[in-house]
């Protein structure tokens, strides 16, 4: 009996915390029972996309263990003078870290930073964490390694590196004018009703006190050791990149970042989100049995940011690629469907997760990050449509 209480404990927690691969694995196995198991499910597979996300989830875990990561926060939050420069670098950070290692490794990085660096001002948080996972979803946009949905759409519709980019573009840079507006008022002393600007005005304070007030992150210890390390996950992230860029074949630069890797730092493997991978081939198993049975279904701009609120954007994007001949809408309506709810993008939940384990109210948070989400999908729809 304790056994099975246990197994049942454990089940329930692995679902809880893992919801969309428990979605994904029921789905997969639904469509079992219209298209039998075979070993033409090998085909339904994207050998490639899983490739090079392992290749990128091995390099950035690499340099995150470097410290690389940790070192240009802390540069550029040394030279940081007002609160307002404070929360500024804390967006950036995010923003443009995102179109290198992805939004959710940016966010892994950055928001522990603001959590310590805002130690001694709570009331910033929350509009701070908003901002940051905005940032790290917009950021993401812009190039094919920003996140798993551009690399999958990237590679399935085999489209070309600057016309990825030219089609991001226009919303990288409104989402970027955004948050440079949204980070003045986040900074502001302030006066009237707005949160950030009655504590600033109760307190007294000059918006510099934070640097004084606030704990600092730490330099990495070993700075020969991290600059050594550093170079090395940097030019296996080049390798990456050249993979994806198609300048060398994926199965060698795959063959070359693994085999670099067990030999330098076997423990990186077990940083691998496996889970994530998992959920990848769950869904092409699931979408690839429903093009085989007939099935139709859309997948077009709208449609891929409604199933994003829903399912998420990763999964939205692989169950609707089969049915959508338009690369540009799948994509920029996942990328769009990452704001929203709280679902639209994994990398949300990792900001809530994060925020939560540190003690934080989840209701001033959201009160912050639903209003601001929803109008960024809002805005980024109308420019979809402008464009």
């Amino acid at each position: 009996m304790d056994t099975i209480r246990h197994i049942e404990h454990w089940t329930w927690g692995f679902a809880k915390a893992e919801p969309v691969f428990c979605v994904a694995l029921f789905a997969a196995l639904a469509s079992m029972l219209i298209t039998p198991p075979s070993l033409g499910y090998a085909h339904y597979i994207d050998w490639r996309t899983l490739a090079l996300l392992s290749m990128f989830m091995l390099c950035t875990a690499g340099l995150q263990e470097a410290g690389a990561i940790q070192s240009v926060a802390h540069g550029l939050l040394e030279r940081a003078g007002s609160c307002r420069a404070v929360v500024a670098a804390l967006v950036a950070l995010p923003f443009f870290a995102s179109m290198l290692v992805t939004n959710d490794v940016s966010l892994l990085a950055f928001v522990p930073l603001s959590l310590t660096m805002l130690a001694s001002r709570k009331d910033l948080l929350p509009l701070t964490l908003t901002l940051q996972t905005i940032a790290a979803n917009a950021g993401s946009f812009l190039t094919p390694f920003g996140n798993p949905q551009n690399l999958y759409v990237y590679s399935a519709f085999n489209v070309g590196f600057g016309e990825f980019l030219l089609a991001q573009l226009p919303f990288v840079l409104l989402n970027g004018l955004l948050l440079t507006a949204l980070v003045c008022f986040a900074g502001r002393r302030g006066r009237g009703s707005s949160e950030i600007g009655d504590t600033a005005g109760r307190r007294g304070r000059g918006s510099s006190d934070i640097l004084a007030s606030g704990p600092r992150p730490e330099r990495p210890a070993d700075i020969e050791g991290t600059h050594s390390r550093t170079l090395f996950y940097a030019a296996l992230f080049v390798l990456s990149v050249l993979a994806v860029l198609r300048v060398i074949p994926v199965a060698i630069a795959f063959a070359l970042v693994v085999a670099a890797v067990v030999v330098a730092q076997k423990r990186l493997f077990l940083q691998i989100d496996w889970v994530l991978l998992l959920t990848f081939v769950m869904f092409f198993i699931f979408s690839g049995n429903l093009v085989h049975s007939g099935i139709s279904a859309q997948g077009d701009f709208l449609v891929t940011v409604g199933a994003s609120q829903i399912i998420s954007n990763v999964p939205a994007t692989i169950l609707l690629a089969p049915f959508s001949t338009d690369w540009q809408a799948l994509s920029l309506g996942a990328n769009v469907g990452g704001f929203g709810t709280p679902v639209g993008s994994l990398a949300s939940l990792i900001t809530i997760g994060l925020y939560r384990h540190a003690g934080g109210e989840l209701k001033p948070l959201f009160k912050a990050f639903l209003p601001l989400n929803f109008a960024f999908l809002a805005l980024n729809c109308l420019l979809y449509a402008l464009i």
